[in-house]
């Protein structure tokens, strides 16, 4: 009996493999009104990241900072998903799921790029490390957008491997024009790594913020010749907290079921 029940484990462990990979690499095409939301505010954002890094202020900050990364990566996405569709946070990949897996995973990642910062940082006489790593580790936009949203919806169109390998391609592309090359191309390869890490634990943000993005983000805009500095935290504080304030707005809104924090359903 004991070698009959060990059989059958082992035999309903390889279905269970064999299912998760067949769902993990199935393809589909299954696009509706969220996959060209998503397709407009990664086009839109390009053009306004493109024209917000060669625009001197105050102009740039309202491109950038107030219509890009306020509206279109955070406010846009969160109302049309938790106001108009009615769907969980899971959906954006605000989460509990597997929430120490995720922290765990960031930390190791984020210990491991260190090394690759300083010797980025070496050759910036001037930078503030601390301020720089602070300034970086405040962008929660990025990841959202990235990853609760454009992968979130690609993956619910086409599937999950398309879904990471089209977030990566947009994560990369608004930086086109605005970084050297060999930076984007290294931005696809972030991308898809993180975006595999996400989907591996169940679609939680925090595998990615604010751990793995900071020491990441810190050095992609080294390399993109981008340093923040201690006048630049009061500001990027403040989008942090509208950013936030909106998103919990946005799930208390009346009307909305109550709901679980569980898995992003896509």
């Amino acid at each position: 009996m004991a070698g009959r029940s060990g059989g059958l484990r082992i035999g309903d462990f390889s279905q269970r493999v064999r299912r998760g990979a067949a769902r993990v690499f199935a393809v589909r095409f299954r696009p509706g009104a969220d996959t060209a939301l998503a397709l407009a505010t990664a086009v839109a954002f390009w053009f306004v990241y493109y024209l917000g890094a060669r625009t001197p202020s105050p102009l740039a900050f309202l491109l950038f900072t107030v219509l890009g990364t306020g509206l279109l990566c955070v406010i846009l996405p969160a109302y049309y998903m938790l106001v108009i569709r009615k769907e969980p946070l899971a959906n954006l990949g605000i989460t509990k799921r597997r929430w120490v897996l995720a922290l765990a995973l960031s930390a190791f990642f984020a210990a491991g790029s260190l090394p690759q910062l300083l010797a980025v940082a070496a050759n910036e006489p001037d930078v503030d490390l601390t301020a720089h790593l602070l300034g970086n580790g405040l962008v929660f936009w990025e990841p959202f957008f990235v990853y609760g949203w454009l992968q979130l919806r690609f993956e619910r169109a086409f599937g999950i491997v398309p879904g990471i390998v089209l977030a990566a391609l947009c994560f990369a592309g608004y930086h086109l024009g605005t970084f050297p090359l060999a930076a984007v191309a290294g931005f696809i390869v972030v991308g898809l790594l993180q975006g595999a890490l996400f989907r591996a634990v169940g679609a939680n943000l925090l595998v990615v913020w604010p751990l793995m993005a900071t020491v990441g983000s810190a050095i992609g805009t080294l390399q993109g010749g981008f340093v923040f500095g201690w006048d630049s935290v009061p500001e990027a504080v403040a989008l942090l907290i509208v950013q936030l304030a909106a998103i919990a707005v946005f799930a208390r809104w009346p009307g909305r079921r109550t709901e679980r924090s569980g898995a992003a359903t896509p």
